[in-house]
């Protein structure tokens, strides 16, 4: 006698709509999850940037014995401070200051061979906004900020569950990073 039963392997094409649904919808909960991770992760990358400068910044004087400028760009391609706006979303330069005045000192090279500015950097994502009472943080020989009272630097994002960072130079020149929930 001869078997005539086959089995047959594989998925039915019901089994294979169901894990498709399945999937969609894991999916759907997952991209609102996403987003949110990336538009953290700009503001993160944009306050740490922010950070790493006036640190330099701060250096920098030190290292010179002389004063250095972190200032807002009025456009993306300035590279002074003459004009500085207290939004810094075109970005910001680092620069030697010889003369005690609120601009970059227009010497180039400088004395050590380098350049002026000696940072420049390029304008922030358009969705991330980065805002200060004072278009100019000066850094002294000491290191000490000569903003009087300090300065506090915010930045924010354009989205709902946006959180905010600040960047808060003492007067002392110290400079501390924080995140606030929304």
């Amino acid at each position: 006698m001869i078997n005539m039963t086959k089995r047959v392997h594989g998925f039915t094409t019901v089994e294979v709509l169901m894990a498709l649904v399945v999937l969609g919808i894991l999916a759907a909960l997952a991209v609102p999850s996403l987003t949110n991770f990336a538009n953290e992760q700009r503001l993160t990358g944009a306050i740490n940037v922010l950070a790493a400068d006036l640190q330099y910044a701060r250096a920098e004087a030190i290292k010179r014995n002389s004063r250095v400028l972190v200032c807002a760009r009025t456009t993306a391609g300035a590279t002074s401070c003459t004009g500085a706006a207290t939004l810094w979303q075109n970005g910001w330069v680092v620069c030697y200051a010889a003369a005690s005045g609120t601009d970059c000192d227009t010497t180039n090279p400088l004395p050590d061979g380098s350049q002026n500015p000696m940072r420049k950097t390029s304008a922030l994502n358009p969705r991330v906004r980065l805002t200060t009472t004072t278009p100019l943080i000066g850094f002294t020989p000491t290191g000490a900020t000569s903003n009087s009272g300090g300065v506090t630097l915010s930045l924010n994002g354009d989205w709902t569950t946006s959180t905010t960072r600040t960047a808060t130079i003492a007067t002392t020149g110290a400079v501390t990073v924080r995140k606030t929930s929304p």
